[in-house]
This record gives structure tokens, sequence and C-alpha cells, in this order.
């Protein structure tokens, strides 16, 4: 009986194995060879013929093209089909210098087919300073802002400029990717470029494994082209040290001089350096600024103009930590006009006091600033109103217990202030928010979307010890509403909240966890006026954590 029975599961599978061979067969000749498309073409919006654009099957790359001739022609020939279905339906990726990613679908049959492609310069974006090494680790987290799916074309770049890996990556409206650098580049240092169709933000975390705080904050720039820029709020003193990053968004190699004061304006210290495109080389106070300055208590604190030589744009990014346990976050002002002498400062605070906040103003005049100050609580009262002179390259500190808080009876526990150049002297204001209480905070602003009544915020989360929400800034005299939009991750619309009043003057926080119980997501705010809004990321548990934004290419 045994033998039967093994010679019956035998003959099983041998007509199982006849089976599965006259399965994969008639796939074979179902799947054929044999479609062809008839001459496309791959043109700019303007209608102008892309010549070298780099056409593929993602389904199948050895079928692919390179667009040539006047016309900006291509064909694919002989591609497989499922002569059974009628046709197959095939994802297609189309590349070329200057443009976005482009992804489409092209249906192929017998017949011949034909597949126009339209690329758009689209949108660029830097993710500096990235870094996997010692202490330090980083993510960084793109989030699509558009109407429709769009194609991430992700390269993961060394200090050299060299690229270390890439990654193509299609996601839907509202949702967002995070990517490890690590997992992409290994334990070096670096910057991610993105490039996308529709429009786009990214948001860079970096933590430690060591106890302490760290908070970013962006210079400003000053002038159009992006080759000066003005780093304010350099410290290295008691807990505190602090420096930047220059990033390279040129083309070629920048040759960047930077200028070191103390805090009253003096030079201190002058450096040049060579910096590779898409590199961001960090540069710390204490090194090139309080030593250079002989260890001068006036060089303590200090600012840094960046300037490239050779006309190649930059961004700059600074950073402040301190090894003693705590929250720390930056966020900027919002310039109330293109002179940059009126500055709106949201979100100020003083709790318990756990929670503190203050701002710097850094005069990036050549000569005195006549500084005033009004301070409101968060109903938009006037409680005080401030008058300093701050000399050129200084950038002085005010905190808002002794400004706001104090003065308002100790009532006004938390408000904005607008701080306004009366002689015409353009300013920059940063904001800190801080605490002792173990684990982190930081903050990143969100996105306009077609003007400053719209703005979106691509990360935002509850769970795994880790919170945040954000915070609606009024800047004007009047209340005004807003529509606010919270999605999933993957773009799922979640909740619509309508009618949401924000009064003159003030900035509301919202927690995201307030609003619905999923564990990530991203928001867009709508409002009946301009408006500003601000990120919050924070956790009591994990150690020191700091968020930055990605930066626009040119």
């Amino acid at each position: 009986m045994k033998i039967i029975e093994n010679m019956t599961n035998g003959y099983r599978k041998i007509a199982s194995g006849i089976a599965i061979v006259a399965f994969l067969t008639l796939m074979y000749f179902a799947l054929i060879p044999g479609g062809t498309m008839a001459t496309s073409f791959v043109t700019a919006v303007s209608g102008d013929p892309i010549i070298g654009a780099f056409i593929k099957l993602v389904d199948y790359p050895q079928y692919n093209a390179t667009s040539t001739g006047p016309l900006g022609e291509y064909t694919l020939n002989n591609v497989p089909y499922d002569a059974i279905a009628g046709g197959s339906t095939y994802t297609m990726r189309t590349r070329a210098t200057g443009y976005a990613l482009n992804t489409t679908t092209v249906f192929i049959n017998g017949a011949s087919a034909t597949k126009d492609i339209q690329l758009i310069p689209g949108y660029k974006y830097t993710a500096a300073g990235q870094i996997y090494g010692g202490q330090w680790r980083t993510n960084f987290i793109v989030g699509n802002l558009g109407t429709q799916d769009t194609t991430l074309d992700v390269n993961f770049i060394d200090l050299s400029g060299i690229t270390r890996n890439n990654s193509e990556d299609v996601i839907s409206n509202m949702a967002s990717k995070d990517y490890t650098w690590f997992d992409r580049a290994g334990a070096i240092e670096g910057s991610g470029t993105i490039t996308s169709e529709q429009l786009i933000d990214t948001v860079t975390l970096q933590r430690s494994s060591s106890a302490g705080k760290i908070g970013f904050f962006e210079g400003t720039p000053l002038n159009i082209e992006k080759t000066q820029w003005f780093m304010p709020g350099m410290i290295f003193s008691g807990q505190w040290r602090s420096g930047f990053k220059v990033l390279n968004l040129g083309t070629v190699d920048a040759d960047v001089t930077m200028y070191w004061y103390n805090s009253t304006g003096e030079l201190i210290n002058t450096i040049t350096r060579t910096i590779p495109p898409n590199a961001a080389p960090y540069y710390d106070w204490n090194t090139y600024g309080l030593i250079a300055s002989g260890n001068s208590p006036q060089a303590a604190e200090g600012t840094v103009t960046i300037v490239s030589n050779n006309a190649q744009p930059l961004s700059v990014t600074a950073s402040q930590a301190s090894e003693t346990a705590g929250k720390f976050g930056f966020w900027n002002g919002i310039y109330m006009n293109d002179q940059k002498t009126d500055v709106f400062v949201t979100g100020q605070l003083w709790y318990n006091p756990a929670w503190r906040s203050g701002f710097k103003v850094a005069n990036i005049g050549s000569v005195d600033a006549d500084v005033t100050m009004y301070f409101y609580n968060s109903a938009g009262t006037l409680i005080n109103t401030v008058n300093r002179i701050v000399s050129p390259k200084a950038s002085p500190y005010f905190d808002w217990y002794t400004y706001g808080f104090v003065p308002s009876g100790n009532v006004a526990s938390d408000g904005t202030v607008r701080v306004v150049s009366n002689n015409g002297t353009p300013i920059y204001v940063v904001e800190s928010q801080a605490s002792e209480v173990s684990g982190f905070i930081d903050f990143y602003q969100g996105v306009e979307i077609n003007g400053n009544k719209t703005a979106g915020l691509i990360n935002l989360k509850f769970g795994g010890g880790e919170r945040s929400g954000f915070k609606i800034a009024n800047p004007g005299n009047s209340p005004i509403t807003a529509t606010i939009k919270f999605y999933n991750a993957t773009g799922g619309l979640l909740r619509t909240e309508t009618g949401f009043s924000v009064p003159a003057k003030g900035s509301p926080y919202l927690a995201w966890n307030s609003y619905t119980t999923e564990p990530s997501g991203s928001v867009t705010v709508e409002a009946t006026d301009r408006i500003s809004v601000t990120a919050s990321f924070a956790s009591d548990t994990e150690s020191k954590m700091g968020m930055f934004k990605g930066i626009a290419g040119q």
C-alpha cells in the first residue's frame, strides 16, 4: 500500500509539473515581443523639443529610447505585451537634464501606439546637513503638497559632490516619504537633492545618542541672488555652543569668504573656503570666532557674514546645542514687507517656568537700527512697548517673561510681538523656545501654497513617545478664519475644520492628536488673509533632536 501511495504522489507531482510548464508556455506565447510605438515626441511646456531625454519602461527597463532629431522624437520597438488580454499597460518614466522626472502609463498591443511626453522644470529641493557618524544621525522627509501624484527623484550626495545612491519614488498628493540617511548613503556626511513635478517640502530630523538639546535656524540672505548671507546668534558660552553649515546651491565650486564679528560688531576673523556643489560643510563659533579672537569676552557671542565671491548661490543653516538635558528649538520671524524693517514674532510664552521663549533681533544693516517692539497678549491686546538701539552686526535677545508676562501683571503667559525698524535699517528675527525638562522640541515652518493665505505642513505625528502640532499666526490687525484639512501618511483626507477663528496678532496652537487618531500625516491651512504656520515636534523621553527645512533650488 505504501508503494502505491508513493506512486500516486509521484504521479501527482509529475502532473503538477506538467501543468506549471504548460502554464508558463502559455504565458510565454501570450506575452510576446511585437508591440511597437509609432514616433512620439518629448517637449517642454512651451512646445520646444527636448533632445537627449531618456525614456524607459519601468517594468522592462531594457526597452528604452533617447529622444533625437529636431523634434525630440523617439520610438520603442518589439515591446512584449499580453496577447490574450489584448495588450499591456506599462509604467513609462522619462528623464532629461533640467526637468523633473516624469512618470506616466502607456498601453501597448499589436497596433502602433503613440505617447507624447511633456516635461516641466518642476521643483528642486536640497536636504543639506545629512550625517551618520559619532553621536549624530539624520533622516529627511519629503511631502507632496501638489494636486496629484508626483515622482520624487532623490540623489544622495557626499561632501565631495559625488552621488552615492539614487531613488525614484511615486507618492500621492498630501503623502510623504521618509529617507534614512545611513540606509541610503552609509556612514558619511552629505546632502539629498530632490526634484518633483508637484510642489513639495522637505524636513530633516537630526538626532543624537547623547543627552542634551539642540535647535536649528536659518540665516538670512542679504541679496536676491543669495550670494551674501548674515548669520546672527552665534555663541560659545556656558552650556551653549553654536555653528552653521554653508550649502552651495550652485553648479560649480563656490569660493566663499566668511567674516566673523564679536558682540560689539568688531571684525575678529576672516576665512575663505572652497565648497563643492551640493556640499554643506560645518563651521563652529568656538574655533573660528571665540578662539580666533584670543578668547575675548566680547567674542563669546557674535555674528557672521558669508559671501560667495564667484556668484554661486548659497544657503546657511545654524545650530545651537547643549549637553545639558532639556528641550530647545528655533523658528524665524515673519517679514511683513520687502524692506525687512517690519517683522512679526509668533508663539511667545512663559509657563511656570517649565517653558520659556524669546527672540533675537539682528541688525543686518550698516548703521544703528532704531527698533520698537510691540508686545501683544493672546487676544491681540497691546501690553508693552519697548524701544532699543541695535548696533550693526549685533543681535540682542529679548525674553517674553521680562517684556511680555511681567508687564501684563503676570497674566499674559503667551502672545506675539511686532518688531519695527523705525529708521529703515533692515533687521532679522530668530525665535527660540526652551525648557529644562528632559526630552526634545524643535520647530519648522510650513510652506506657502498659492500665496501667503494658504500653507502646508508635511510632517505631523503622535506616537512612539513623540508628538506634534502647529501654530497658525495672524499678523494682521483683524480676526481671520481658516479651513484646516488633516491627511494621513498616504494622503487620505481625515478631517476638515471650517471657520477656525484666529484673532488679530494671535497664534493659536493645534495638537495633532486632538483632531485625529492617525499616528502621522500632513495638514493644509487656507485662511481669509495672510497667515504663517509653524509646526512643533516634541518628546518627553528621547534625548537631543533638532529639525531644519530643505532649501528650494535655483
